[in-house]
């Protein structure tokens, strides 16, 4: 009978969880990097990046793709509660999905 154990890296900026995942990675275990999978929903032609573009026109999303990530957030801090919900509903659904790729 084979076990699946999934486990969560959380914690401060440089506390090692790149340096954990990798050697979980290097063991064998599957990773998944939920900061990878915001930055690639969020990137141009995202999952994210429609939903944006509907909600702040296209002239906003064509400026982004040359913008750095700071100056997007820093845009979008007075619409943040639509900008999480959207970002994290979207990247929950690409881990769902991912994690069904996963061998046991």
């Amino acid at each position: 009978m084979s076990c699946v154990l999934r486990l969560g890296l959380t914690g401060g900026i440089g506390s090692g969880k790149s340096t954990v995942a990798a050697l979980l990675a290097q063991a064998g275990a599957a990773v998944l990097d939920a900061d990878a999978i915001a930055r690639a929903v969020t990137a141009p032609a995202g999952l994210a990046i429609e939903p944006l573009r509907a909600e702040f026109g296209a002239a906003f999303i064509d400026a982004y793709k040359t913008q750095h990530e700071t100056l997007l957030f820093l845009r979008l801090a007075k619409h943040q509660g639509f900008c999480y919900c959207l970002i994290n509903t979207s990247v929950y659904f690409s881990l769902q999905l991912a994690t069904q790729f996963i061998p046991p």
